[in-house]
């Protein structure tokens, strides 16, 4: 058997467990409601229907039903519980004046009753006081009975008692219309009394594991990864309440309206009532069922609170709410400090003509907490400024206290102190660079200059023509270092002040690579660099200066051939990501970079910061600037010892016309 995890996710599963629900709800259902309609009618502890609550209470409610309808009309009596009309015996006594305890029957229905309609054989009977068969109830009433003047004038009602006897037949017949369907009900009920409560106790023990399960599998779809919410998870959650409030109400009224019908009390449509009342318990258990697992569904997913019509108009007057303090602060300091006092003396106004004076003393008090509230925040704002004046600019004022233009105010100061922070910092760091530039330039022009000079000294005296061949070797290398050297000062002057020419045009990118990576294999290959190279068969154009490009490539594969580890890998990747098309150079350092990659772009920075290698350091912010000099970015990441630089430049595609028409 599959585990739990993917068992939930099963439709075969969940069709169990809604059969499981539907069966044992139904047999939960009319257990509980039989176990009611018994105990509601004191029938645990009743051994026949005739020792029951239920049919005393009816009798008596025909004894005084009949006893009203013969004091107010009399004339009624046989039509209405004629022994035509009603099994059941009844006789109404009503007590002789003057003789206290003793009574006469002044009405009775003892006459041959009708019994065996079920059977269709009309057999008669009556009813005897001695007849072992008989249950006789007896009640007594006082009754305001109207009293008749000798002049035939109907005079004052006066009090009489009555006594009512009802009785019935064991069996209790169809005739016997007002006890029937409850003797039937009992004698159906009572007996299953025991087994309807462990039918009950036991399947809600099914019930609960099925209705967990079905809570747990909601959401859960085979081959769909999370929770998956449905058209009726998106349904404002009152709205599904509501409708389903709705029609569990109307199923509940059809399954009462079938309850109490005569229909379920008779032989041949007793089946299809039943399976009617089944049919409506199951309805409404399976939109109960629908409910609760979209409530399910919406707590898993998180999405309860937001599929509420509260959250959506919260949402709406929050929106109102921030429009009109947007609005409010809009208006500038002076119109709305007008527009407040303009209205808090109107409210005082008013207050004070309406006769209500300690309104008035509550707003002056209020006015009096505003003023002093607003000068202590000026006073913290007052202490901030005076701190950035004299100079210190870390200050922050705490504007957690502050209110309206006074909090805003705050943090204009604050975004003062930290600007002037930054420009410090930045002056700082540009006098720093400027040091170091001085001094590395010293340094690296120093070196072939000084080298020049010894050697022009050095020819100036003795020496062979094998020494002044090599004399000769060094100060073409060293002159030819010094002019590199200041050909880049001058370039990466140029480069940053942006002091260059221009010219975009849509360029091949395979192309510009294939010069950039053919002038510097012969290094490589001395350095035993394997270079590969993955670019896609379709050509790919960028916008961007031939030309600068070209320099960018070289600078960036003369950064690799100085300073990538001998005999390692080095990938150039070029790929297209989206609207731009990225350039990415990957390689090993042959040293260890104990620098960040922000501290190699900076000028005259080498990786191994031991200067032995030849090089001015300007190559990666060279080739930093020309790229953002023709619309493009550089991007530089360290990671241990690899070394990683994505240059990206937007993307020219056949569609973009203007270009290719230029």
């Amino acid at each position: 058997m599959n585990n739990k995890g993917t068992l939930r996710e099963k439709l075969w599963a969940k069709i169990l467990g809604i059969l499981i629900l539907c069966v044992t709800g139904t047999v939960i259902t009319a257990s509980g409601a039989g176990l009611i309609w018994l105990a509601d009618r004191g029938g645990f502890n009743a051994g026949t229907y005739y020792e029951t609550d239920d049919i005393r209470s009816r009798a008596n409610y025909l004894a005084y039903s009949a006893l009203e309808t013969f004091v107010n009309s009399p004339e009624d009596m046989t039509e209405v519980y004629g022994p035509d009309v009603q099994n059941a015996w009844i006789t109404i006594e009503r007590e002789i004046p003057g003789a206290a305890g003793t009574y006469e029957r002044v009405w009775s229905n003892d006459k041959i009753g009708r019994a065996g309609y079920q059977n269709k054989i009309e057999q008669s009977y009556r009813f005897y006081e001695e007849d072992s068969r008989r249950h006789n109830w007896e009640f007594h009433s006082d009754v305001p009975y109207p009293a008749e003047a000798e002049d035939g004038e109907t005079q004052d009602y006066v009090m009489e008692k009555f006594r009512v006897n009802v009785a019935v037949m064991d069996p209790i017949t169809v005739d016997d219309w007002y006890f029937y369907d409850h003797y039937n009900i009992f004698n159906l009920i009572h007996p299953l009394q025991d087994r309807m409560f462990r039918w009950g106790v036991g399947m809600l023990a099914f019930f609960a594991a099925a209705l967990v399960f079905m809570l747990n599998s909601a959401g859960h779809v085979s081959g769909v990864e999370g929770i998956r919410e449905t058209v009726i998870d998106t349904i404002p959650y009152e709205i599904l309440t509501f409708l389903c409030v709705v029609i569990i109400g109307i199923c509940a009224a059809l399954f009462a309206t079938v309850l109490e019908s005569p229909l379920l009390l008779k032989a041949e449509t007793l089946p299809y009532a039943a399976g009617l009342m089944i049919v409506i318990l199951m309805v409404s258990a399976l939109f109960f069922l629908l409910f609760l697992m979209s409530t399910a569904v919406r707590l898993k997913a998180h999405h309860f609170w937001q599929n509420t019509l509260l959250s959506r108009c919260t949402g709406w007057l929050l929106k109102l709410w921030h429009r009109a303090a947007d609005i409010v602060r809009a208006l500038p300091v002076v119109p709305f400090t007008a527009l407040t006092l303009a209205a808090w003396l109107g409210l005082c106004v008013f207050c004070a003509f309406n006769g209500m004076p300690e309104f008035v003393l509550v707003l002056n008090l209020l006015l009096a907490a505003a003023v002093l509230l607003a000068a202590y925040e000026m006073r913290t704002l007052e202490k901030g400024g005076q701190t950035l004046a004299g100079g210190i600019t870390d200050i922050i004022i705490d504007t957690s206290r502050l209110f309206g233009p006074f909090r805003k105010h705050g943090d204009n100061l604050n975004s003062i102190g930290r600007g002037m922070e930054l420009a410090v910092e930045r002056q700082i760091r540009s006098e720093r660079m400027k040091t170091e530039l001085i001094t590395n330039v010293s340094h690296d022009i120093k070196t072939p200059l000084t080298s020049i000079i010894n050697y022009v000294d050095l020819l100036q005296k003795e020496h062979t023509p094998e020494q002044e061949k090599e004399y000769l070797e060094v100060l073409e290398r060293q002159s030819q270092r010094l002019k590199k050297l200041t050909e880049d000062v001058v370039e990466a002057s140029k480069a940053s002040t942006g002091n260059m020419t221009v010219n975009l045009a849509p360029t091949n990118v395979r192309e510009i690579s294939d010069q950039a990576l053919a002038e510097y294999k012969e290094k490589l290959d001395e350095q035993n660099l394997n270079l590969i190279m993955n670019m896609p068969d379709a050509p790919l154009y960028v916008l961007a200066d031939g030309r600068l490009l070209w320099r960018v490539l070289r600078n960036l594969l003369g950064n690799i051939a100085k300073y990538a580890m001998p005999g390692s890998r080095v990938y150039f990747d070029v790929v297209k990501n989206g609207n731009s098309v990225d350039m990415i150079f990957k390689n090993t350092s042959r040293d260890e970079l104990n620098i960040s990659a922000e501290e190699l772009m900076e000028r005259f920075v080498r990786g191994d910061r031991s200067r032995h290698t030849e090089g001015s350091g300007l190559g990666l912010n060279i080739a930093r600037s020309l790229t953002e000099l023709m619309g493009g970015t550089m991007k530089l990441t360290v990671d241990g010892d690899l070394f990683k630089v994505t240059v990206s430049f937007p993307a020219v595609t056949d569609r973009d016309e203007s270009w290719w028409l230029k």
